[in-house]
């Protein structure tokens, strides 16, 4: 029995404002995320090109993008294929987050910038109305993304972006197991964790914000995906 293709036909992919290149990389980015391109599935030039109704040009570019974000890397033949992320990847990840992530929480407290307070105080609220572990997924790595851009710190929010996008493949794994065992209400209690630290931040208390950000990630700790 052959396996569905995650490829859709190239009518059902439509190019907007944004320039085809950008397209291009967040579909096929968006598919690595979301698991409909498996984990070591080959991404050929000529196979996503034809899918997509693209030149080989904007998905050679995407294609260097997602091994630079971590998505996918080098299989046999030199080919190219999505990335298998497990047990290891998640624990390496979310050692990085615990020192990375409390570092910003601390810079951002300092700063204490209101455009910063209301965006991440936004993302809470649309956390806790998502409708599916995909959309959770999305909003939680969103919401550490935020925190760290609000330590207006270049370099750290740089090294975040290292392992922005495995997170967030990696947690699309977590929610839909979570979700599985509990129910989806349940597993919004995160939406509870992150409006603690908003607060901590708001009260430019950083020994607080650090302290909740850490207990935070440890609590999730324990939902490692699983290959």
């Amino acid at each position: 029995m052959v396996s569905p293709s995650p490829f859709p036909p190239a009518s059902a992919f439509s190019v907007a404002r944004q320039s085809v290149a950008e397209q291009v990389l967040e579909e096929l980015r968006h598919r690595v995320v979301l698991g409909e391109i498996t984990p070591l599935m080959a991404l050929t030039e000529s196979k996503c090109a034809a899918s997509l109704g693209v030149s080989r040009v904007p998905v050679r570019e995407a294609l260097f993008q997602l091994e630079r974000d971590g998505l996918v890397a080098l299989g046999k033949r030199n080919t190219l294929v999505a990335r298998k992320l497990g047990e290891t990847d998640w624990q390496e990840i979310t050692a990085i987050r615990l020192q990375l992530e409390a570092f910003a929480a601390g810079l951002a407290a300092s700063a204490r910038v209101s455009a910063d307070l209301i965006q991440l105080r936004q993302n809470v609220h649309a956390f806790a109305s998502a409708d599916s572990p995909e959309a959770l997924a999305r909003l939680d790595a969103e919401f550490h993304e935020l925190l760290c851009a609000a330590s207006h710190s270049q370099w750290l929010s740089a090294a975040w972006q290292t392992i922005r996008w495995p997170f967030e493949a990696m947690l699309v794994k977590n929610f839909r197991s979570y979700v599985s065992a509990t129910c989806l209400a349940e597993s919004k209690a995160s939406a509870a964790d992150h409006a603690h630290i908003v607060d901590a931040l708001e009260m430019q208390n950083s020994a607080a914000a650090i302290q909740l950000l850490q207990q935070h990630i440890t609590r999730w700790q324990e939902w490692t995906p699983h290959s």
